[in-house]
């Protein structure tokens, strides 16, 4: 099935996210600097979540602007 970009249902992500009623699973956060190491992370297919990768130093999600390339 292929899915179309939806301000409702993002809106709606967000809210279950926001009430603590879905929780995203990340399993590491690199920094940019660290981006090889991120793409060799998801070349393994072992993730057992999101990979991210910060702009900043920040070792958190919610403390950087992120990507999420897995």
């Amino acid at each position: 099935m292929l899915m179309q970009p939806s301000d409702i249902q993002l809106v709606e992500i967000a809210t279950l996210i926001d009430n603590e009623i879905i929780r995203p699973v990340i399993d590491r956060i690199y920094s940019f600097d660290e981006i090889d190491k991120a793409i060799a992370c998801s070349k393994t297919r072992r993730a057992t979540g999101k990979i991210i990768v910060s702009q900043s130093q920040a070792k958190t999600a919610s403390d950087a602007d992120v990507y999420v390339i897995d």
